[in-house]
């Protein structure tokens, strides 16, 4: 609710005060905690184009990269790679720094999903080398970099980091952000299981990881710790247990089940068709449409409602952007009237190739 009202103040300027740079490629980040990876890139795409527009080059060269970093992430390879380069060349040419990092922070993504651990941790160290010099304090929110970090040091690649992961990880769960303490819960379990350690002291922290995730309201990280879970009932023999773990996963990946769901748990189901749940379906579906109407209760204005409606209609069909038109009744018009839109600029629309 308060990222819906974050990014509606964003795209309206209400509050008519300063907006931080930040603020176009970070809401895209927060889609993508949330799980929402359509509004993700559709928002993004939209960022990006105006900058681009507006000739804001080092804005542009930061959005690309983040656009590109998602698109990875989502297996997307040709197309993250594209956003990529373009931000790399662009934050190179206007001297911006911070798009060089992020650029190159999804290089380093791209690296580490592909196996190249080594070119992985070149990238991150020189990323993290340029940019101490300029003056960038070390810091991220996006939970897939302590992931890689915590996987360099269990793939025995420690030595080429600039810092201890198990130190990192304690650093975080002492700390504020809870996203990032549910993922480090779930790696200081996973390091305690391959130390073949109390298993009730593996499972405090998975609970603790569940916790931290299920406030956080990101679907994906709360997945892999469930699915921690169902590891340690596998190996206690309880298959049947494990299965019904491995299904709520899953089920919380929505339609990512190809890009986030891992092929060493898809054995459990023996029978393929019970992967995919109708009633489960049709009760996520329900769901949805529920939200989206208990959202719209109570709203200030009018221009709201409308611009709730197409943020959570969006969500309720994957969609990354959209537009409400408006017809007067009985009469057929080529030109209706635009009454509000998301991630869609009025220029585009305006456009042609649009109509």
């Amino acid at each position: 609710e308060h990222f819906e009202k974050a990014e509606q103040a964003f795209e309206t300027a209400k509050w008519g005060g300063l907006t931080h740079p930040t603020a176009p490629f970070l809401s895209g980040l927060c889609a993508v905690y949330l799980g929402q990876f359509h509004q993700a890139i559709g928002n993004l795409d939209y960022q990006l184009r105006l900058a681009r527009d507006r000739s804001e080059t080092a804005l542009a060269s930061s959005i690309s990269a983040t656009l590109g970093t998602v698109l990875i992430l989502l297996r997307k390879k040709k197309q993250g790679l594209t956003y990529l380069e373009q931000a790399l060349e662009e934050a190179a040419g206007c001297g911006n720094t911070l798009g060089l990092r992020l650029a190159r922070a999804g290089f380093t993504l791209y690296n580490f999903l592909e196996g190249r651990m080594e070119e992985a941790c070149r990238i991150s160290r020189i990323n993290t080398e340029e940019s101490t010099q300029a003056g960038i304090i070390r810091q991220y929110s996006s939970p897939w970099v302590l992931e890689m970090n915590y996987e360099y040091h269990r793939l025995g690649f420690q030595k080429l980091l600039p810092i201890n992961i198990m130190d990192e990880v304690d650093r975080i769960i002492n700390g504020v952000n809870v996203h990032l303490q549910g993922v480090a819960f779930r790696l200081k379990a996973r390091e305690k299981f391959l130390a073949s350690e109390q298993i009730d002291s593996i499972k405090s922290d998975l609970d603790q990881s569940m916790h931290c995730l299920e406030q956080s309201g990101d679907p994906v990280q709360l997945s892999k710790t469930i699915l921690e879970k169902a590891r340690i009932e596998l190996r206690g023999g309880n298959r049947k247990e494990a299965m019904q773990l491995a299904r709520k996963a899953r089920h919380l990946l929505g339609g990512y089940t190809e890009e986030f769901f891992p092929d060493e748990f898809r054995h459990l189901f023996e029978d393929q068709e019970s992967l995919l749940d109708p009633d489960y379906r049709r009760r996520e579906t329900m769901q949805s449409f529920l939200e989206m109407i208990e959202s719209l209760y109570p709203i200030e204005t009018r221009q709201e409602i409308l611009a709730r409606v197409l943020s959570r209609t969006n969500r309720l069909f994957g969609a990354e952007r959209s537009a409400l038109f408006w017809f007067t009744a009985g009469e057929y018009t080529a030109v209706p009237e635009l009454r509000a839109t998301c991630n869609l600029p009025a220029s585009e629309i305006e456009n042609e190739s649009f109509k």
